[in-house]
């Protein structure tokens, strides 16, 4: 590990990290091609969790210390509204029930909040919206495309997340992250918005699978067309 930190982020050094942050969760999608208890899909997928955020922490620290700004609250003014036009479509195609979803208690769900924020927010905002971005300075469409792509991908070993679905609200955080919104708050609102559909509210579809899931994707396409618009303030992505 000394070696690499010493070599800094080469193209040679990156692919190992992160083949050694992404192993398990390659291990995981393979082990889907044969039946595989539920206990032991969670162990490996929160183990490949815990791989990925030590190994981003360690990549952020060593490689890009002041490029990736977790600690910085910069970029709220996106990133709420963008999260209030979301929850506004989840709202119009199903019926909103505010009660405990799967925690059986408030001091469960409660305890559920570090684990979204950290394990999973954290984990996919620094890898996918922070070292990807930097991997790819100045490059748009493999910042947000590509990256929006894999990170959809990713999301093939779990059952709590439609990989389509995640493509296109890949496309909106890192469209958000182009447009000025730091990592730290992409991490609050990714988790937030987890953790609030996951476990505090119960939804009621009022059309069907193929219906909710258009107007979600759509209205992802929709915001993130308009945070890509000319004229305003872009980072990373758009730097040359």
């Amino acid at each position: 590990m000394k070696l690499l930190e010493s070599q800094g982020p080469t193209p040679r050094n990156l692919t190992i990290a992160w083949l050694l942050a992404f192993g398990g969760i390659l291990f995981a999608m393979g082990r889907m091609c044969y039946p595989i208890a539920d206990i032991w899909r969670f162990c490996a997928i929160t183990t490949s969790s815990v791989s990925m955020l030590l190994v981003g922490t360690w990549v952020w620290r060593c490689w890009y210390p002041n490029r990736i700004d977790l600690f910085s609250v910069s970029g709220w003014r996106v990133v709420v509204p963008t999260l209030l036009i979301l929850e506004l479509a989840l709202c119009i195609i199903n019926v909103p029930h505010l009660g405990l979803s799967w925690a059986s208690s408030p001091t469960t769900a409660l305890t559920d909040l570090p684990y979204f924020l950290c394990l999973i927010a954290l984990t996919e905002e620094l890898w996918f919206r922070g070292i990807w971005f930097e991997m790819w300075r100045g490059r748009p469409f493999m910042c947000i495309g590509v990256g929006s792509l894999l990170f959809g991908a990713i999301h093939i070993a779990t059952s709590s997340s439609h990989p389509i679905s995640a493509f296109f609200f890949g496309l909106v955080f890192a469209a958000a992250r182009n447009r000025g919104a730091s990592i730290g708050v992409l991490v609050i609102g990714h988790g937030l918005l987890d953790w609030v559909n996951a476990t505090c509210m119960h939804w009621t579809p009022r059309f069907g699978p193929a219906i909710n899931l258009t107007v979600i994707w759509l209205t992802c396409v929709a915001v993130t067309a308009i945070l890509l618009l000319p004229g305003r303030p872009r980072i990373h992505a758009a730097e040359v």
